[in-house]
């Protein structure tokens, strides 16, 4: 997986990344986050997976990618753009699990309020196909 850090996010105090901690980030690197205005990570890898869900297509047995929310971020958008297939986003964490589909050629994406917490997120496909991404990750 690749990070890319832009505007306030050249300080290790505002975002880290963090490998090997846990079962599950033996499958994701984990991301830390907290409110720095104008903040945007992108991350990439392989959409799809395994794993059918009732409601977002195929994603993979573990996260795509975890990310810490330490603090209250008031506004941030998670978007998926893909280089083919129906990619999906899925987001598990502690104010519940919510999908997003790609709708009329529109890449998925979650806004809102993001609470402390730990996030898990999916990048699938509708049809179970595996393409290229990147997640953008913006306040």
């Amino acid at each position: 997986m690749k990070l890319n850090a832009r505007n306030a996010l050249t300080s290790a105090a505002s975002i880290a990344l963090v490998l090997g901690m846990g079962a599950i980030a033996s499958y994701a690197d984990t991301i830390a986050l907290r409110t720095l205005p104008n903040q945007q990570v992108t991350l990439s890898g392989r959409s799809g997976g395994s794993q059918k869900t009732p409601d977002c297509g195929f994603v993979s047995a573990a996260p795509s990618h975890l990310v810490n929310v330490t603090e209250r971020i008031n506004s941030m958008t998670l978007r998926v753009e893909a280089t083919g297939g129906q990619p999906t986003l899925l987001i598990d964490g502690p104010d519940g699990r919510f999908c997003a589909t790609t709708t009329g050629g529109n890449s998925p994406e979650i806004p809102g309020l993001w609470m402390p917490g730990l996030y898990k997120i999916s990048v699938g496909d509708l049809s179970g196909e595996q393409h290229a991404y990147s997640l953008q990750i913006s306040q």
